[in-house]
């Protein structure tokens, strides 16, 4: 039997990405796909083996011809090992093709290991994750960027399916590129 979560359609209201050179605002939302499973449903040994895979669309308003554009996606794809029911290693790629109003192309791959730890509370919920991407963009060096995640969903009485995630991530760049403070998300 496999074990699917999903979480469909997050926004990112507070910020879609650092606007073009020479526009000072931009708004914008992202949309996301996530699925998450084992492979217990190919042979019972591979029950602790996972796989996660996830898209996003990011649109924002920088082109003043449009009232929101698609200006990056991202798919990432990772194998996992679930070492306890709530502690999990991960190794994936992610592939980040982006294009702002009045700039180039740009297509990111990055490499990246990750653990995440996954706990119940009263309240709901409580995710885990550090992750440390090698990012390589246009034959550059790679960067590198440890990410923070930390999720709570709080299920709704009503359908405990459903509730709401509330998440904060921070990214700090240890190279060639300036530290970027994280994002909140509701």
């Amino acid at each position: 039997k496999c074990d699917w979560s999903s979480d469909v359609c997050s926004s990112d209201l507070l910020e879609a990405a650092p606007p073009p050179k020479g526009i000072t605002e931009s708004t914008g939302f992202w949309t996301q796909a996530v699925a998450e499973g084992n492979f217990s449903n190919l042979n019972d040994g591979l029950s602790s083996t996972r796989l996660w895979l996830e898209s996003q669309g990011r649109f924002n308003d920088a082109n003043p011809m449009e009232n929101m554009n698609f200006y990056q996606g991202m798919l990432r794809t990772a194998l996992g090992y679930a070492v306890t029911d709530r502690l999990t290693l991960w190794a994936g790629y992610t592939y980040l093709p982006t294009e702002n109003y009045g700039q180039g192309y740009n297509g990111e791959q990055d490499a990246w290991p990750a653990i995440r730890y996954i706990f119940p509370t009263k309240i709901g919920t409580v995710t885990l994750r550090e992750m440390v991407e090698m990012r390589f963009v246009r034959g550059d060096a790679p960067g590198i960027r440890p990410r923070t995640l930390i999720k709570l969903i709080h299920p709704f009485e009503f359908e405990p399916r459903l509730g709401l995630v509330l998440w904060d991530e921070f990214f700090f760049n240890l190279n060639n590129v300036a530290n970027k403070i994280g994002r909140a998300h509701v």
